[in-house]
């Protein structure tokens, strides 16, 4: 049986479960390239389409979209031209839609790579943040993991730091935008 910390355990891998370990015992001696046609066929059948399903409930609430808009957002996450740069390295964005309720709201989702800090900044009015993979520990020393959310009050300043792992990507609603030094954005600034 191989070892690893629960914490640090996609979801979606645990899911697997103990079927997953004669695979992970495989990769834990020298590794072989697989023959190219058992790779190009193991690489046609994977799909992350529907990976972040458990979590289309939640994202229609927080972006107030329905549950078919909330799955798109979902599995846009596997997209990489879904993903651009934005002001801090390392970190990259996906901007998502929302409904009315979030009108006035900086929406999309945040990836960080393992050991990366997104630098202190506040927030010009409330945030939420839900944690569809990976872990983060914030500037109290409390981690945060796959399924939490975060709620943070206007004008609280705070850091976080991805942990070992997985990225670290999650769902953001920002009311009213960010300020990250002296740098206010607001729901319509490109830089976001």
């Amino acid at each position: 049986m191989v070892e690893w910390e629960d914490e640090l355990v996609d979801a979606f891998l645990a899911d697997v479960g103990e079927d997953v370990d004669p695979v992970l015992e495989a990769f834990s001696g020298p590794v072989e390239a697989p023959p190219p046609d058992l790779r190009a066929r193991l690489l046609s059948a994977a799909t992350i389409e529907g990976r972040f399903d458990r979590f289309a409930a939640r994202v229609a609430r927080l972006l107030d979209v329905d549950e078919a808009e909330a799955k798109s957002a979902l599995d846009g996450i596997g997209d990489s031209d879904n993903w651009h740069g934005g002001l801090v390295p390392d970190v990259t964005l996906y901007d998502v839609d929302g409904g009315p309720k979030v009108r006035n709201a900086i929406t999309g989702f945040v990836r960080i790579p393992g050991g990366v800090t997104f630098p202190e900044h506040e927030h010009l009015g409330t945030e939420h943040t839900l944690i569809v993979q990976g872990s983060c520990v914030d500037h109290r020393g409390d981690v945060w993991r796959v399924g939490d959310l975060l709620v943070e009050e206007p004008g609280e300043p705070h850091v976080i730091e991805a942990r070992p792992g997985p990225d670290l990507v999650f769902l953001v609603v920002i009311q009213n935008g960010v300020r990250i030094g002296d740098v206010e954005l607001g729901p319509d600034d490109p830089r976001v």
